[in-house]
């Protein structure tokens, strides 16, 4: 077993009432900076033969980040300088995991590799309440708060392989990231700049890359991959569960596991694979429950969070207040599973729940020579492709599964009794964006009964909301714009397949899009502009393919299911 355990904090600050300047003719500015960048590798495999009997070997590979990297100024500070200002917080990670392991024996092999990662990141740029900018000469130059987190590299590769009489081969990807990504000024902050106030909260996961890959070759050969994925909510009880071999049924246990003996046994060569013992992996399974778990971030409010506070006034050349949360995964999974009687199994979950927000709060005031931004979106992109094959001299069944759940809100909004004044654009705008283009083939092929199930699932939900509370002022020279956009672009293709003497197949995709988009104004809220727009625009275009087909000498089955909802 090979672990990488981290934990972190990173904090640069100036205490409650303290007292910066940099007045001179060529100053500089003020910067409070913190940044952590993490870089991690692990290699973990193993190779295990048994040449009278059997062998059994497992490869485990954790890794446990915990980072908490802060930038901020304490409450009642004061700040004056002619230069700029810079409040910056960084996060990056950088991480590849690669976890191998085979195992071969005349009789009986058993290989099982197992790859966890779990990162919390908090990330935070933040002033306390009462804080004062440049109050005392009543300039002072671009004003920065920005806090950042990125994942640059994130790749994870799990392959099992076993041969053997009976042959046993399994890969798990399990990976829990919870992210925490603040900027804003506290309440009653009184900020003044000749240049621009930029208030900047990213939370960028582009370069995920997910792999499982399972092999079993015996006289019976059972293979499993499975590959499951959390960003912005920790495991739910049910994710845990499967994992832990502890579902429940018909008020008993059951597990995968289960499926996988039963298909073993009704060859009735399972009694073969009792004289192993596996509680290495059972014992690993069972700590997914509490030790590898990621810690949840319990400072400041969830998500990528870009304000203004409550009471506080700004006065600048022009404002941008931005929130922006990207997601990219690209997944790869297979399984091949060969002998006298074969089962197979590829599943792939990847759930997401972000909360993305753009405010100004309660009572607030912006003063802008320029415009104004207020903005908050959302881009998760997901990509997977899936294939499990089973080849059977004798029995063969083959499951294969996709599903991707996301239901993450974006918010854009300008608070209660809050008033925007520009002499350009006023503009508070939303935008959330998801993407599926996933591809699951499943094959069963034998001399005997050939089973097969290939199913894709996706259920995107949330909202893109953009508006005022009630009460609220918009002035604005140009356009004052409210806009919310929702995009929702889901393509999903399956194709099943089973030829035997006697052969079923079941093909399915279920897509669902319940997304809103809203865009509205509060009561007695009051907006002056040359163009004046509230605009709220859905897009959700859904693709479905399925595929089944079944070649069989005597009796044959075939479903294919295909659902569309939005």
């Amino acid at each position: 077993m090979g672990v990488n355990a981290l934990k972190t904090t990173t904090k640069a600050y100036a205490a409650g009432s303290s007292q910066l300047s940099a007045k001179t003719a060529n100053a500089e500015g003020i910067a409070v900076t913190a940044s952590d960048e993490t870089t991690l590798k692990g290699d973990n495999g193993g190779v295990s033969i048994g040449i009278s009997g059997g062998s059994a070997g497992a490869a485990i590979g954790v890794t446990n980040i915990s980072k908490d990297t802060e930038a901020f100024l304490g409450g009642r500070a004061a700040i004056d300088t002619a230069g700029k200002t810079k409040i910056s917080a960084k996060n990056q990670e950088s991480f590849v995991n690669v976890t191998v392991q085979a195992a071969g024996g005349l009789y009986a092999g058993l290989a099982g590799a197992v790859n966890v990662t779990n990162l919390s990141a908090v990330t935070k740029a933040y002033t306390g309440d009462d804080v004062s900018f440049n109050q005392a000469d009543k300039k002072g130059s671009d004003v920065t708060v920005e806090a950042k987190h990125n994942i640059d590299k994130m790749t994870s590769a799990v392959a099992g392989a076993a041969v053997g009489a009976g042959a046993l081969g399994a890969a798990v990807d399990i990976g829990t990231i919870r992210t925490q990504t603040n900027a804003f000024l506290g309440e009653n902050n009184k900020l003044h700049t000749d240049g621009a106030l930029v208030i900047d909260a990213a939370d960028h996961m582009e370069g995920i890359s997910t792999n499982a890959i399972a092999a079993a070759v015996g006289g019976f050969g059972v293979a499993g991959s499975v590959s499951v994925y959390n960003f912005g909510s920790i495991m739910s009880d049910s994710d845990i569960a499967m994992l832990s071999g502890k579902t429940s049924k018909d008020g008993g246990e059951s597990s995968m596991d289960d499926w996988v003996n039963g298909e073993i046994n009704k060859s009735q060569t399972g009694n073969a694979m009792g004289v192993y013992q596996t509680d290495a992996l059972t014992d690993v399974k069972n700590k997914l429950e509490t030790e590898f778990q990621s810690e949840t971030p319990d400072m400041g409010e969830k998500g990528t969070l870009a304000q203004i506070g409550n009471g506080s006034t700004v006065t600048a050349d022009n404002v941008r207040i931005k929130a922006d949360d990207k997601l990219s995964v690209s997944n790869l999974m297979g399984n091949v599973s060969a002998g006298g009687s074969a089962a197979g199994i590829s599943v792939n979950v990847v759930r997401t729940d972000t909360l993305t927000q753009t405010k100004t709060g309660e009572n607030s005031s912006i003063r802008s020579v320029g415009d104004v931004q207020i903005s908050a979106g959302s881009d998760h992109q997901m990509k997977s492709d899936i294939v499990g094959a089973s080849l059977s001299g004798g029995i063969s069944a083959q499951g294969t599964e996709e599903t991707w759940m996301d239901k993450s809100i974006v918010r854009a909004l300008a608070g209660t009794g809050s008033s925007i004044t520009s002499g350009g654009q006023t503009a508070i705008t939303s935008s959330n964006v998801r993407s599926l283009d996933a591809k699951l083939t499943g094959a069963s092929v034998a001399l005997s009964g050939a089973l097969n199930g290939a199913v894709i699932t996706a259920d995107v939900s949330g909202s893109s909301e953009a508006g005022t509370g009630n009460g609220a002022s918009i002035d604005a020279e140009e356009e004052a714009k409210i806009e919310a956009e929702s995009d929702t672009k889901l393509s999903a293709k399956a194709l099943g397949a089973a030829l035997g003497t006697y052969a079923g197949t079941g093909t399915g995709v279920a897509l669902s899009s319940e997304v809103a988009a809203k865009a509205d104004v509060g009561n007695q809220t009051a907006i002056h502009g040359k163009n004046t727009s509230i605009t709220a625009k859905n897009t959700p275009p859904l693709e479905a393919r399925v595929v089944s087909a079944v070649r069989a000498a005597r009796r044959k089955s075939r479903l294919s299911r295909m659902q569309v909802s939005v």
